[in-house]
């Protein structure tokens, strides 16, 4: 009977050290872990706040990633003028690929936002967004 109890106590010491080397070797996984940007979003309600971004603040955000870690660059414009004319209305434009095609994503994010701006900003200029004029 001694011995059983002497081989319960056993048991429950091995399970508990096991317990505590696998638990320590979790703790040790997190720790070595590095965090990386995967996703940047811009939502606005003003089409010059996206036409004035600070791009190279962007490049920054994403220095710290691998190569090959898949990204995305996403702006969201929400038009809030409820005015029944042609204007550019809600958009949003999201471009994923890897960390090292960040400049082209960068480039071709500027290329369709200046389309974008230019083209609201034609149609102010001629009095289509102006219903007085």
């Amino acid at each position: 009977m001694m011995i059983q109890s002497a081989l319960k106590i056993a048991f429950c010491i091995v399970l508990f050290l096991l317990n505590m080397a696998f638990s320590y070797g979790q703790s040790d996984q997190s720790l070595d872990t590095e965090k990386a940007v995967l996703t940047f979003t811009v939502k606005t309600d003003d089409i010059e706040e996206l036409k004035n971004l600070d791009w190279n603040r962007i490049e920054e955000l994403f220095q710290g990633n691998e190569k090959g870690q898949e990204i995305s660059l996403s702006f969201v414009y929400e038009n809030t003028d409820d005015k029944p004319t042609i204007r550019v209305n809600n958009f949003e434009i999201t471009i994923s690929n890897q960390t090292e095609d960040l400049p082209g994503m960068i480039a071709q994010s500027k290329k369709l936002i200046d389309r974008l701006y230019a083209w609201q900003k034609q149609y102010k200029e001629v009095g289509i967004n102006n219903p007085e004029g």
